[in-house]
């Protein structure tokens, strides 16, 4: 929104996809190689999962790839 009315995107930015569970906070987390190529993590309660060129990761059968706290120390596990 801007002051004299009206909208616009922000250059530069893309919808990818919908949160896991947007009731609770998350960081996300760029990691920019250079003006073509970045990646990104969302990282929420007890779960990372990748963005790379432009989509989510995704298993061999669609699901979404993540991270999840297993409970032992804090290991992560892959799923």
């Amino acid at each position: 929104m801007h002051v004299q009315c009206g909208a616009s995107n922000r250059a530069g930015t893309q919808h990818i996809g919908v949160v896991k569970d947007a009731a609770n906070l998350l960081r996300l987390v760029s990691c920019i190689y250079n003006n073509t190529q970045f990646d990104a993590l969302e990282m929420g309660n007890g779960y990372i999962r990748s963005i790379s060129d432009g989509a989510y990761l995704t298993n061999a059968d669609g699901s979404m790839y993540e991270l999840t706290e297993t409970g032992q120390g804090g290991v992560m596990d892959g799923r």
